[in-house]
């Protein structure tokens, strides 16, 4: 499976990149969310792990993006400790 972290901390997305490819996963980061378009409009991902908060936008705001380039790819926001709006948004998505 071909994944994409985006996340801005990259202590914390190494730590997911790392299990991930534990897993036999094949992936690839990106610390912002206009990076991460620029990538999955090149490369084809079966997954998108999505930081809540990314330095340019929103996971929420992501995830709208992706869907409309990339509808076959799965999102997944990762939510951080405390930030219960943006939870509660992704969960509408």
């Amino acid at each position: 499976m071909n994944v994409l972290v985006l996340d801005g901390n990259e202590a914390r997305a190494r730590s997911v990149m790392d299990a991930l490819a534990h897993e036999g996963c094949l992936v690839g980061w990106c610390p912002t969310g206009t990076e991460g378009l620029r990538r999955c409009s090149t490369t084809s991902y079966q997954a998108c792990l999505i930081s809540t908060r990314l330095p340019d936008m929103l996971g929420v705001d992501m995830v709208q993006r992706l869907r409309v380039m990339s509808p076959q790819t799965l999102s997944l926001v990762l939510a951080e400790p405390g930030d219960a709006l943006t939870t509660a948004e992704a969960k509408q998505l």
